[in-house]
């Protein structure tokens, strides 16, 4: 599962909004302007602070409540699941950012081959104690251009 627009579904605490004004030049007018972002700056140091914590607070609830293997990089949420009960986990996981009001990426239904942040993880051959992580294409083809 993949957060949609992350940074920007997480608001700016009420009591630190004097702290998230910022000025730009108006391409335009060329005077300074100032605005108050209500949702966390994108690419902020502090902003990309925040939302970790707020992603692992995600995943133990994920993990340690409702007993999913699951892990996180940044917004992209990667779990496990048997064959058998991995339609039931889907909803759950799906219900479970939806009641928080968290919007999701369309997303993949859960496969024996997927790939998460730039590797693909194939586990069609786990019965027999395989797992495959190779780079996905479009990686591949990225280091061989920039190789050239």
């Amino acid at each position: 599962m993949d957060i949609e627009a992350e940074s920007k579904q997480l608001a700016v605490d009420p009591a630190h909004a004097s702290l998230s004004v910022f000025a730009l030049k108006n391409p335009d007018t060329s005077e300074v302007e100032f605005f108050e972002s209500c949702a966390l700056p994108f690419g902020a140091t502090a902003a990309v602070h925040g939302f970790n914590r707020m992603s692992q607070a995600l995943e133990t609830i994920l993990t340690d409540i409702f007993g999913i293997p699951c892990t996180h990089y940044f917004d992209d949420f990667t779990s496990l699941e048997f064959a058998a009960a991995a339609a039931g986990t889907e909803k759950l996981i799906i219900g479970f950012f939806e009641l928080l009001g968290w919007e999701l990426k369309e997303h993949k239904p859960y496969s024996t081959q997927f790939e998460p942040l730039g590797v693909r993880v194939d586990l069609a051959q786990a019965y027999e104690g395989k797992v495959v992580v190779t780079n996905k294409a479009s990686r591949i083809q990225e280091l061989s251009d920039s190789a050239e």
